[in-house]
């Protein structure tokens, strides 16, 4: 009989562009250079080495600059023989392990290498002691803000076509987001990769994702933050038990397995409770974009930014 394991797979941004973070489940973030180069280092790749593969999506051929360009999902895996299983699917060059004919995930190839992988992703960190330090990074959240706020508000003024709010939590469009919640029928039913995909395929993007324990602790659900949610997401509550089906590019879901609030300034507060950090917004270096989500994993590759 196989053993109880860990392993640790991180999958690559074209994921993010694909919309295929549904097809693996798990956590999103974003990571800045100086993080990515500490896992390339961690793993024993050359940092400064080009890339031979995905040439259309990574800027200037470089690792580090790959894995900073879109969110990358980190996750561990944990289950009976699961460094095999985790191979098996790997081999066989399907999606979405493979995608065009290139490999879209990094995995540990020992139990040691998932330790230190371990470590480094999933370290334990405090967001107002990251925001305290930081140049860069400001966590909102719906009764303070934290972190170098008049920066992030002189990078979005640089955009020339923005009306931007005295408030900080003002301009993040918050009337376009939505909290979802995939409750744990759909981890009892083995339908939470279809759930999040169902709401990936319905909206902009996703700027929030996170495994949540249930009161007790015995079950999971996820919370989720989609941007500019389309009404072909239909939740049946008058039917629902209904399991997550495709008709005809509508996407009906019985409310047994999912939860939807309504968009708007709600948006923050309700999130809040699944995501301490609240909106975790960080404004780049040489640009005048602003980005930001509620993955609130991200302060772990953020918090070298300055």
């Amino acid at each position: 009989m196989d053993p109880v394991q860990k392993t640790f797979v991180l999958a690559y941004p074209c994921h993010h562009i694909q919309q295929s973070v549904g097809a693996i489940v798990t956590e999103c973030m974003d990571v800045s250079e100086n993080f990515a180069r500490k896992h390339l280092i961690n793993i024993g790749w050359d940092a400064d080495a080009d890339v031979d593969a995905w040439d259309d999506a990574i800027p200037s051929g470089k690792w580090d600059y790959y894995l900073t360009s879109r969110p990358v999902t980190a996750m561990i895996v944990e289950g009976k023989g699961c460094f095999r299983q985790v191979k098996k699917l790997i081999s066989q060059n399907k999606f979405p392990f493979w995608i065009d004919g290139n490999l879209t995930v990094y995995t540990s190839d020992s139990s040691k290498q998932a330790e230190k992988d371990f470590d480094l992703w999933f370290c334990s960190v405090d967001w107002k002691e990251v925001v305290k330090s930081s140049e860069r990074v400001v966590c909102v959240r719906p009764d303070e803000v934290h972190g170098p706020v008049d920066q992030v508000l002189d990078f979005i003024k640089r955009d020339p076509l923005r009306d931007v709010k005295k408030e900080l939590r003002e301009n993040f469009l918050l009337e376009y987001m939505c909290f979802f919640f995939i409750k744990p029928l759909a981890f009892r039913k083995h339908c939470v990769g279809k759930v999040l995909s169902a709401i990936e395929a319905n909206c902009s993007s996703i700027t929030g994702l996170k495994l949540v324990p249930t009161t007790g602790g015995d079950e999971y659900g996820v919370a989720v933050i989609a941007f500019d949610v389309e009404s072909n997401l239909i939740i049946k509550h008058q039917n629902p038990s209904i399991m997550p089906n495709d008709c005809n590019g509508v996407f009906e879901i019985g409310s047994d397995y999912i939860q939807q609030n309504e968009p708007g300034q709600e948006v923050l507060k309700e999130a809040s409770l699944f995501f301490e950090s609240g909106f975790t917004v960080w404004a780049y270096p040489y640009s005048i974009g602003l980005g930001g989500c509620m993955f609130e994993a991200s302060l772990v590759g953020l918090a070298s930014m300055q």
